[in-house]
């Protein structure tokens, strides 16, 4: 099939490539030719399980960015890469109920589903390699990079093959096969998924822009899809999410930029003019200087630090359990998710208050290394491990190793 879409494209002509700009201009999608019902769904699922891994990989750097802030540190700078993190697991919620709708099985379990940074995001998306690193002015341009708002070619959505895409594009190949295979085969021959699956709005703790959207059809589907590109990288022609001035919110670059700029954003600006309020104070010094992609294996085995790092794998692997529990058939465990989180947070800083072992003399800290670890099938992910000081429970088989 990719053989016959690279022969398609070369064939175009000057005109067919003009068509093909300013139908996506116009529409915001390009029209795609649908093969045979099966071989569609099964590729538009496995690109939309690509989609769960593509917004999971930038949590685990946001997460580091977070978690490395020290207590003294504003709330309002907090609260900007506190709520980018909420919206990308929001993001990875809608990417699961698209997922579902069309009879797919979110897996957020598999060894790579975590990816060994540094790491290219899936599919060489971007063409970016991510980095586990503290809040810092290279984290602040790292979050620039993912998610600046870049150039959709409507030619290589033709092609089909996501390989080195933007992510932007990325998306618009989702909506534009599943607009297609409904057209070619309606919406009944395509979203066969339990409804059952379907994350509401009431099943999910949520104080950033956007809610869960139950997806049922090609209109919710494609809302859902759109929620993640304008919190991302901006709706079209704005930079606010929702409309000028929807809550004062603007996506996720431009919180980025905020930082960067040291200046918030205000009504009126715009893209090109970037943020022209109130004046933003970010003290990076009020952070960790912590180890970049640091691993388990720099950590001594029988250390205090070491116990840390594995405390802080395990429960990150309890709550992808548990997020993946939620996406296959238990919605109400999302609730878990918030006490979840804060073990998570305190099991980080544990870490973060430790000098990093690897390199005594370098004034580095200790860091998370999200690395894989296999949670029990069944195992629940209470947090229940943890002492709520981020430790190990003194029953937990981590403190016996």
């Amino acid at each position: 099939m990719n053989e016959e879409r690279s022969q398609k494209v070369a064939a175009l002509t000057e005109g067919d490539v003009a068509a093909l700009h300013q139908h996506y201009r116009e529409k915001g999608f390009v029209q795609l030719q649908s093969g045979p019902l099966q071989e569609e769904l099964k590729e538009l699922r496995d690109l939309l399980q690509s989609a769960m891994q593509l917004e999971h990989a930038t949590i685990p750097p946001y997460l580091t960015g977070l978690y490395s802030m020290k207590a003294e540190m504003p709330w309002n700078i907090i609260g900007i890469i506190r709520t980018i993190v909420v919206e990308e697991m929001l993001h990875l919620l809608l990417a699961a109920n698209v997922l579902n709708a069309i009879g797919g099985q979110p897996n957020l379990t598999a060894p790579d589903f975590i990816p060994d940074y540094p790491s290219y995001l899936p599919h060489h998306i971007d063409d970016l390699i991510v980095n586990l690193e503290p809040f810092s002015p290279q984290f602040v341009q790292q979050g620039l990079a993912i998610e600046r708002p870049k150039y959709v070619d409507p030619v290589r959505i033709v092609l089909g093959d996501p390989e080195r895409m933007t992510i932007g594009e990325f998306y618009v190949l989702i909506e534009s096969k599943l607009r297609s295979v409904v057209a070619q085969y309606g919406e009944a021959a395509v979203f066969t998924g339990d409804l059952k699956r379907q994350v509401q709005p009431d099943m999910f703790y949520y104080d950033g822009a956007g809610q869960p959207v139950p997806v049922i059809n090609l209109e919710t589907a494609v809302k859902a899809l759109q929620i993640i590109t304008d919190q991302g990288e901006g709706m079209e022609r704005t930079i606010w999410v929702g409309g000028e001035d929807s809550d004062n919110e603007v996506a996720h670059y431009f919180r980025f930029n905020e930082l960067a700029v040291g200046r918030q954003y205000q009504s009126g600006d715009t893209y090109q003019s970037g943020p022209t309020g109130a004046v933003l104070s970010v003290p990076y010094d009020l952070a960790y200087s912590a180890a970049v992609n640091a691993k388990i294996a720099e950590y001594p085995a029988g250390s205090e630090v070491r116990t840390h790092a594995e405390a802080f794998n395990m429960a990150y692997g309890q709550l992808l359990q548990l997020l993946e529990r939620a996406f296959t058939g238990e919605p109400s465990l999302l609730l878990q998710s918030v006490p979840h989180m804060y073990l998570l947070r305190n099991a980080a800083q544990a870490l973060f208050k430790n000098p990093f072992p690897a390199k005594e003399d370098s004034g580095l800290n200790a860091a998370p290394t999200f690395e894989y670890v296999p949670v029990l099938t069944g195992q629940v992910a209470s947090g229940a491990t943890l002492t709520a000081s981020g430790g190990v429970h003194p029953g937990h088989p981590l403190k016996q190793a």
